[in-house]
C-alpha cells in the first residue's frame, strides 16, 4: 500500500487549499492509498515574527519526526510560491532532502516576479526549492513557461489542476 503525506496549511488561513485538496484525498483514500494529513505554516494572519519563526522551525522539526515514524512514499506540500512561503518551504526541501524523503511540492499559484525579479537571494531559494524536490505542480502552461523562460530544464516541473467540483460554480 502506496504511503502518502500530504502536508495542509491550518484551515481558517487565506486560500482554498483545503477545498481543492479535499477531493484529492478522498479519491487517494478510496484506491487504498494511505493518508496522512500534518498541517504546517502559520497558524493565524495576526502572528508575530517571534511566533512565526518559532513555529516554523517547530514544523520542520514534527516533520522529521513525523517522517521517520510514517516512511511515507511521497509527501506532498501544498504551498504558493510566495517568499514567505519559499521560506518556509526551503526548510522542507532541505529537511527531506536529508532524510531521503521524496517530496513534491504543488505550488496554488506563483509569483512570476521572484523568477525574473528577484534579487540572488530569492532566485536560490527557489532553486533550491525545486531541484530538492522531485516534482513541483503548477496550476497552468503559463506557470511552468515563467519557469522556463528562467532557464529551469523543466524535467520535474508539471501542470496539475486544482480537483474542484464544477458543480459548486452552476447557477441555479
Amino acid at each position: 500500500m502506496m504511503r502518502l503525506l500530504i502536508g495542509l496549511i491550518t484551515p481558517g488561513q487565506a486560500g482554498g487549499i483545503y477545498v481543492t485538496e479535499e477531493k484529492f484525498i478522498t479519491e487517494c483514500r478510496r484506491r487504498g492509498v494511505s493518508v496522512t494529513i500534518f498541517e504546517y505554516g502559520g497558524r493565524s494572519a495576526s502572528e508575530r515574527l517571534y511566533h512565526k519563526v518559532t513555529g516554523r522551525v517547530a514544523d520542520w522539526y514534527r516533520y522529521v519526526r513525523l517522517v521517520r515514524r510514517e516512511r511515507p512514499d511521497l509527501v506532498q506540500l501544498n504551498s504558493a510560491m510566495t517568499r514567505h512561503a519559499l521560506l518556509r518551504d526551503l526548510g522542507y526541501a532541505v529537511l527531506s532532502r536529508l532524510t531521503g524523503t521524496t517530496l513534491f511540492i504543488k505550488m496554488h499559484g506563483t509569483d512570476a516576479r521572484i523568477l525574473t525579479e528577484g534579487n540572488a537571494f530569492w532566485k536560490w531559494v527557489v532553486r533550491v526549492v525545486v531541484r530538492s524536490s522531485r516534482g513541483v505542480g503548477l496550476l497552468s502552461q503559463e506557470e511552468r513557461q515563467n519557469f522556463l523562460w528562467a532557464g529551469y530544464s523543466g524535467r520535474n516541473l508539471y501542470v496539475v489542476k486544482n480537483a474542484v467540483d464544477g458543480r459548486r460554480f452552476e447557477r441555479k
